[in-house]
This record gives structure tokens, C-alpha cells and sequence, in this order.
């Protein structure tokens, strides 16, 4: 890619957008590298691009080529309302999670409304705070989303674990652009799924988790730019992609209050036999929900109350 001197920004975008065959992307690239938004590049089309900026630029576009995912060469994405840093320790957050972080955020929403209703009407209940788990946090998506989507006025604890220790570093790092009230919302805990929550059972309201579901044959067949990019340990589960699905099932009714909330992200063809097992054990209201595509992509089941 021959880029000449004295270029201007709105030029440079278009260079780099025939290397790319995106226009987006190399607008993208043009932001990360200037550090300006799209709005004041706007402003800035005509004016010249120091060189150094141009080297960097041409750096990004030779990683993206190269076949290295946009997120990771941006080392940033969007989730729904916020902009998340990424590296190689989390997986890249997608559009199918976003709609399982929306169901899960409706229901606090109504939980925590139901609460307060009860407790304007005397009903014998105080006031008291909902508690919700993101299990495999990641880069902070789910866990952070719920803490800045709920009403500030609403009590609400979101405990998000973690095995990887650079995984929970990002997901610190995404924490910070939270307001502070937000941010006390949320705390981080190390751990294997359920270990770090000894001090949790029958304490959760819910339960979310989009744990690795890729079985071995669907990751040999995953792009290249999935395998040699993000985590394995994410995305790869054993048992046809089921193991840490039937784990989570098996060991949240442990942590969940009576009618707490299990929600579970996984693919389409495993909605199934995870909706099976948990109508076999003791769930009720079991359901599947569709993504974006309209595609079954997660499931949810309540814990029995006592009789």
C-alpha cells in the first residue's frame, strides 16, 4: 500500500478502504490510530495526517489482512451500550450475547420493581437488593452491562467470575468507564465457575453465563481468524459442547433462591437436550429464546420454590 505525503484524513479513509474492501473498517482504523471520534474527523477530512500516524495506520491494515479479527487490531468493541476493551485473553463480544444480557437486564428490572411495589404496600418484606452472577465474565459484557442499564435507584449486586486472571484483568479495565456508583455495583472474583461463591448459597436472584459450548468438530470447521485469535479455553467444550453447560445446570440450584433464575447461552442445536435436563431436574418455566437471527440461542429455567 503506497500512501503519499500531505494526505488528508477523508483520503487516507478511502485508501485504506480499498486495501480493506470496508470502508467501515478503515474508518475505524483511521479513529484508533488519530485517536479522534467520527464526528471530529468529520471536521478533519481535508487536513493533513502527520506521518508516523499514516505508519500506524498501514500497520493495522497489514494485522487485519493478515487475517487477525478487527476487535483485536482495534483492541476494542461495542456491546450495547458501552465500548469494551478486548485483547486475545476474551473472547470478542457478539450480537447473540447482547440479547441474552437484554433478557437478563428486563428481568431485574421487573424483580426489582416487584420489590418495590411490596414494599410500598407493607406486605411484611424489607427492602433488600438483588444479586445476579455472571459466570465466565470475560471481558466484563454481561456483568457490566446489567450494572449500567439498571436504574441507579434500584440495589443490585453483580458478582462476576472468572478463571482467567487476564480475563479479569480486561474485564477491571471496562469496570473503570463505568460512573462510580455504577462501579460499586460490581465486584470480580477468581475462580472455577461456582468455587469462588462459597458464601452464596441460596443468595443469588440470577444466574447468567455464555460458557464454552464449541464442540471438537464445530472448532475444527470454526474460520481461521476464530481459531488462531481467541481463546480456545472460551469456546472449546467437551462432551459435544455440553460439559460446562450440564455443570453450571447441575450445581446452580445450589446458589439460587427459590424462583432464582438460571439463564444459559449456548448453540442451537443444544437447546434441546439443555431445555430437557433441566425440566428433568429442578427447574420450572423452563424456556428457550431466540438471538437476532432468530435462531434458538439461550435457555431459562426457574428454581422451584419450597412446598
Amino acid at each position: 500500500m503506497t500512501v503519499g505525503r500531505g494526505i488528508g484524513y477523508g483520503d487516507l479513509i478511502d485508501l485504506l478502504a480499498k486495501e480493506l474492501q470496508s470502508f467501515p473498517q478503515a474508518k475505524w482504523v483511521v479513529e484508533k490510530v488519530s485517536g479522534l471520534d467520527n464526528t471530529s474527523i468529520g471536521l478533519l477530512l481535508k487536513d493533513q495526517v502527520p506521518l508516523y500516524l499514516i505508519d500506524e495506520a498501514k500497520e493495522l491494515v497489514r494485522r487485519v489482512k493478515e487475517g487477525e479479527p478487527i476487535q483485536y487490531v482495534l483492541e476494542s468493541w461495542d456491546f450495547r451500550y458501552l465500548r469494551l476493551a478486548i485483547n486475545r485473553s476474551v473472547l470478542i463480544p457478539r450480537p447473540e450475547t447482547e440479547v441474552v444480557a437484554g433478557f437478563v437486564i428486563d428481568e431485574i428490572r421487573q424483580r426489582c420493581e416487584n420489590l418495590e411495589d411490596a414494599v410500598s404496600k407493607d406486605v411484611g418484606i424489607d427492602r433488600r437488593y438483588l444479586r445476579v452472577v455472571d459466570l465466565g465474565t470475560g471481558s466484563g459484557a454481561i456483568a457490566l452491562s446489567i450494572a449500567k442499564e439498571i436504574d441507579i435507584r434500584f440495589d443490585i449486586e453483580v458478582v462476576a467470575t472468572d478463571l482467567s486472571q487476564e480475563a479479569l484483568e480486561v474485564a477491571k479495565t471496562n469496570l473503570e468507564t463505568l460512573d462510580f456508583p455504577q462501579q460499586k455495583r460490581v465486584q470480580f472474583m477468581q475462580g472455577f465457575w461456582f468455587n469462588p461463591l462459597d458464601d452464596y448459597i441460596s443468595a443469588v436472584d440470577i444466574i447468567v453465563s455464555n460458557p464454552p459450548y464449541v464442540s471438537q468438530s464445530q472448532y475444527d470447521e470454526l474460520d481461521k481468524c476464530v481459531k488462531d485469535f481467541e481463546p480456545k479455553v472460551a469456546l472449546f467444550a467437551s462432551d459435544e459442547g455440553m460439559s460446562d453447560l450440564i455443570y453450571i445446570a447441575s450445581n446452580a440450584a445450589k446458589y439460587l433462591k427459590d424462583d432464582g433464575m438460571l439463564v444459559l447461552e449456548c448453540a442451537p442445536e443444544q437447546i434441546e437436550p439443555l431445555v430437557n435436563f433441566l425440566e428433568q431436574a429442578n427447574y420450572s418455566d423452563v424456556e428457550s429464546h431466540l438471538d437476532l437471527s432468530l435462531r434458538p440461542r439461550f435457555v431459562s429455567g426457574r428454581i422451584r420454590a419450597a412446598s
